[in-house]
C-alpha cells in the first residue's frame, strides 16, 4: 500500500500535446478555409458564366429576330398585262388616228384630186383630169404617196396621211414623218429609263464581319416621331417607318465612331490597365434607320455620319462573324439583288470572361478567323453561335438575271466594317 504522501496528481497537458493540438487546429482551419475560398470562387465563376451566357443569347436572339422579319420581295410578272394592254391600246389608237388623218389628207388634196381614209386606209388621188378621180388604195398602215403627175397639194396629203396612219397603227411605212417620230419617241422612252433611279430590291446584305438586314415591322409609339440628327456626334437622323435597315458589327475603340455613354460603368472600361482607351467605345453595335434615309446616305456618300450613327448595345463582345447558307453552300458573303435570300443564317460572336477581362482585357474589333486554341485560353474567351433559320425563304425563287450595284454591303465594306 502506497502512502498518501508520496501520490502525484496529473490534472493537464503537457507542452508537447498543446504545441501538437495547435498545429492540428491549424491545418484543419487552413485546409477548411481554402475549401471555402475554392467554393466560393467557383460559385463566382459560375455564376459570370451563367451571366455572360444569358447575355450572349439576348443578344442572339435580337439579330435572330431581326433576320427573321426581313421584308420578302416577291418579282411580279407583268409581261402578260403589258402585253394586252399594249395591244388594245395600238388598236385603239391606230383605227382613230387613221380615220383623223385620212380626212386630213383628203381635205389636203382637194384642190388637184379627191383624197380619202378609213380605219387605217388610205388613198392618194390621181389629179391628171380635173374632176375625175383615180384612188389607189392599200391597206395594212402602208400608203404610197400617190400617182399625181400635177396637183402637188394631193401627194402632199396622202405622204401625210400615210405618215399619221402608219404612226397610230404602229406598223412600217415609207414616210419619213413616221420613221422620225417613232424614233424621237423610243429615244425618249430609253432616255427615260437611263435617268430614273435604281431600285435595289429589300433582303440581306453581309459580309463575314457585318450585316444589314432589311426589317418590317410596325413602329412602337415612341417612334412615331421624327428623330433629328445630333450635330455634336455627327449622327443620321430618322424617321417613322415600317422598313428599317438594321446593320450589326463590332466597332473597334475608337474616337470618331459610335460612343457608349455608359462606358465609364462597364468593366472592361474600368479594369484597363492603361488610358489608351480613355474617350473611346468599342463592342456590338446596332444601327437601325429608315431604308430611305440609309440608302440615301449611301448614294451621298455619307461614310463619316453612318459610321457615328447607331448605339453600342455590347461592349462586352469582342468580334462577330457571319455566314450564310444557300443554293451554293455557306458562304460568307451575300448580296440579296443576286442571290435572293439565304436560309440559314449562322451568327457567331466572341466574348471574354469576366475574370479574364479584369486581369488581361482585349479590345473589341478582332476577326474570329484569326483566334486560335493559344489566344482563347490566354485571354479566356468564349464563343457563342446560332443558326437563324428564315422561314419560306427556300421556296422563293432566286434573281436570276439581276445584276447586284449600288446595294447597301458594298458601302458597309467601304466603311471597313
Amino acid at each position: 500500500m502506497i502512502p498518501r504522501a508520496i501520490r502525484t496528481n496529473r490534472n493537464g497537458f503537457s507542452l508537447l500535446e498543446l504545441l501538437l493540438a495547435l498545429a492540428l487546429t491549424a491545418v484543419v482551419s487552413i485546409l477548411i478555409g481554402g475549401m471555402v475560398q475554392l467554393f466560393l470562387v467557383n460559385e463566382t465563376r459560375g455564376r459570370d458564366s451563367v451571366r455572360q451566357a444569358q447575355m450572349a443569347r439576348a443578344i442572339l436572339n435580337m439579330i435572330a429576330e431581326d433576320v427573321r422579319t426581313t421584308v420578302r420581295y416577291y418579282p411580279y410578272d407583268t409581261s402578260g398585262l403589258d402585253q394586252m394592254l399594249g395591244s388594245a391600246m395600238n388598236n385603239a389608237t391606230g383605227g382613230a388616228l387613221g380615220a383623223l388623218t385620212g380626212g386630213a389628207g383628203a381635205g389636203a388634196g382637194a384642190g388637184g384630186g379627191t383624197g380619202a381614209g378609213s380605219g387605217g386606209t388610205g388613198s392618194g388621188g390621181n389629179p391628171s383630169s380635173g374632176g375625175n378621180t383615180n384612188p389607189t388604195a392599200s391597206a395594212g398602215g402602208s400608203t404610197p404617196g400617190g400617182n399625181s403627175t400635177a396637183g402637188g397639194g394631193n401627194a402632199s396629203g396622202a405622204a401625210s396621211g400615210t405618215g399619221g396612219m402608219s404612226g397610230g397603227l404602229g406598223g412600217s411605212s415609207a414616210g419619213g414623218m413616221n420613221a422620225s417620230g417613232s424614233g424621237s419617241t423610243a429615244g425618249g422612252q430609253a432616255q427615260g429609263e437611263a435617268a430614273g433611279p435604281t431600285v435595289i430590291p429589300p433582303g440581306i446584305f453581309g459580309s463575314a464581319s457585318s450585316i444589314e438586314i432589311d426589317v418590317s415591322r410596325l413602329p412602337r409609339p415612341d417612334e412615331y416621331v421624327i428623330q433629328p440628327g445630333n450635330i455634336n456626334t455627327g449622327s443620321l437622323g430618322d424617321m417613322p417607318s415600317d422598313i428599317k435597315t438594321v446593320g450589326y458589327y463590332v466597332q473597334a475603340p475608337r474616337s470618331d465612331g459610335v460612343q457608349d455613354p455608359l462606358a465609364s460603368l462597364t468593366s472592361q472600361f474600368n479594369t484597363s490597365n492603361s488610358g489608351s482607351t480613355t474617350g473611346q467605345s468599342g463592342g456590338l453595335v446596332r444601327r437601325s434607320l429608315d431604308r430611305a434615309v440609309t440608302q440615301y446616305a449611301y448614294e451621298m456618300g455619307n461614310s463619316d455620319q453612318l459610321i457615328r450613327t447607331g448605339e453600342i448595345i455590347a461592349p462586352e463582345v469582342l468580334g462577330i462573324d457571319f455566314s450564310y447558307f444557300g443554293a451554293n453552300g455557306w458562304q460568307t458573303e451575300w448580296d440579296s439583288v443576286s442571290l435572293g435570300l439565304p436560309s440559314v443564317v449562322k451568327v457567331t460572336i466572341a466574348m471574354q470572361r469576366e475574370s479574364s477581362a479584369r486581369t488581361n482585357p482585349m479590345a473589341p474589333g478582332i476577326s474570329l478567323s484569326t483566334l486560335n486554341n493559344s489566344m482563347i485560353q490566354e485571354y479566356g474567351i468564349e464563343l457563342y453561335s446560332m443558326n437563324i433559320l428564315i422561314p419560306g425563304a427556300a421556296l422563293l425563287a432566286s434573281p436570276a438575271g439581276a445584276t447586284p450595284g449600288g446595294t447597301s454591303s458594298n458601302g458597309m465594306s467601304s466603311l471597313g466594317l
